[in-house]
């Protein structure tokens, strides 16, 4: 294995070979001889266990080695998603009016529809680096609330697509980069920077060898950042047959009207908290 964890045990201390004291300690091992994984594999250890500077006690301790070993685990399996899609919607959590809502409502398991949701609004959001707005849906991104209550008429209105287009920027923000903006409005070293890190891993998976290389200019892209009410996005004509499932197809969205952020504001306060601040922009 490339990362292994040690139970405390009696550890003899030394100091240029003399023994110096034996103390009772737990032990992270990285045993890979590849320096750029030895170097984030510090950066996590300082981030999640030790960037606050304080003494933790024993449940915080305790909570901030699981969010180790989780991500740890993660650098070695595959990502769950692409990095354009996680640095996108990192870019509306560091955006977003109220970003501990954001982080509240942010959906980052590969099983969900939505990348945030809250009791029945969502806001998906969709990338392009194409100059139309393409994009792949599937079906039940766009019905999946009408499925849930064909009886009220103001469902439709509750899942809005957010189309972003972005532009590669060798001097723009990455991942790291985003992450480090939203950990600084929430609390370096908070639960909820913490529990960003870890989730941010997790959907990263091997990807974070590219992560800080991938680079999108924010300015642009929150230039282009449109919503669509999900009713109004082109879709496959219907009813499917009952034995056809996940249904998948691209959508051109360069005819359809898209509404206003002060609109879509007034929807649902999902909207109203996750939606960027005017001044995110300048």
């Amino acid at each position: 294995a490339t990362f292994a964890y040690h139970p405390p045990r009696p550890i003899e201390l030394s100091d240029h070979g003399v023994r110096t004291a034996t103390e009772h300690l737990a032990v992270l091992e990285c045993r890979s001889a590849d320096p750029q994984l030895g170097a984030h594999f510090f950066r996590i250890v300082d981030s999640l266990l030790l960037e606050s500077g304080e003494v933790l006690d024993e449940t915080r301790f305790d909570g901030a080695l699981d969010a180790v070993v989780t991500r740890l685990r993660a650098l070695q399996r595959p990502g769950l998603r692409s990095i354009q899609a996680l640095w996108a919607e990192l870019a509306v959590i560091a955006w977003a009016r109220d970003v501990r809502v954001a982080l509240a409502a942010w959906q980052s398991a590969p099983s969900e529809l939505h990348a945030f949701a809250a009791g029945r609004a969502r806001l998906e959001i969709k990338t392009t680096q194409k100059t139309d707005r393409q994009h792949p849906f599937l079906l039940d991104q766009l019905d999946q609330l009408d499925q849930l209550d064909q009886l009220d008429s103001m469902s439709s209105e509750l899942t809005l697509i957010a189309s972003m287009q972005l532009s590669d920027d060798e001097r723009g923000a990455s991942v790291p980069d985003l992450v480090a903006q939203i950990a600084q409005r929430v609390g370096p070293g908070s639960e909820a920077a913490r529990r960003l890190d870890v989730v941010v891993a997790d959907i990263l998976g091997q990807g974070w060898l590219e992560a800080d290389a991938v680079r999108f200019s924010l300015e642009r892209a929150r230039d282009s950042l449109r919503l669509y009410r999900a009713a109004d996005v082109p879709t496959v004509s219907q009813p499917i047959p009952s034995q056809v499932k996940d249904v998948c197809f691209t959508a051109d969205l360069s005819a359809t009207p898209s509404i206003e952020m002060s609109v879509a504001r007034n929807l649902a306060p999902l909207f109203d908290a996750v939606l960027p601040d005017p001044a995110a922009g300048e």
